[in-house]
């Protein structure tokens, strides 16, 4: 199936599932098409973090406030940076569960976890930093959190995702100094 029509498909189902409270885990699930495949016909490791998007948008549509901000505020999101790790191969027509949840953020970012799984197994692990923009300035963590009805405290960042944030400064300087 085209990831168009994919984005369409979650976007629908999302719609007819339960509300979701913002900090809770938002799980779908999907089977690996033809498409999905690399030439060793298991998927394509560009397709995880594409196939990954359906949880953002389950997540965004089931979360009332997303659709709220989105649309009364012309909040729109923005991804900052990824990080993937590949745990086991993925291959045709297997089913795979998507866990995606926020984590947790800091003055900036927000932090989102995708868990791709496969036959109750971690096949790929990733991590996002994204935030919310509306002409001219980003959006704080502080005033999204509010929006979302949570404490503007962050909870405790996992460890990994503490050291991906460490380790992301000398990166940012350095694309700072290029711009």
């Amino acid at each position: 199936m085209h990831l168009i029509f994919r984005g369409a498909f979650a976007a629908v189902r999302a719609s007819r599932r339960p509300q979701l409270a913002p900090l809770e885990e938002s799980v779908v699930s999907f089977r690996v098409w033809l498409n999905d495949l690399d030439t060793n016909f298991h998927m394509t490791n560009g397709r995880y973090l594409t196939v990954m998007d359906l949880g953002k948008i389950d997540l965004g549509i089931r979360s009332p406030f997303f659709v709220t901000l989105m649309r009364k505020k012309k909040w729109r999101p923005i991804l900052g940076g990824a990080l993937i790790r590949y745990a086991a191969p993925v291959h045709l027509f297997e089913k795979c569960t998507l866990r995606t949840r926020i984590v947790g953020w800091d003055e900036k970012w927000f932090y989102m976890e995708h868990r791709l799984e496969v036959r109750g197994k971690l096949a790929a692990l990733s991590i996002v930093k994204g935030l919310f923009r509306v002409p001219g300035k980003s959006i704080s963590s502080a005033e999204m959190a509010v929006a979302m009805g949570v404490d503007p405290i962050s909870p405790q960042l996992p460890q990994y995702v503490a050291d991906w944030v460490d380790s992301e400064k000398s990166f940012d300087e350095e694309v700072e100094r290029e711009q």
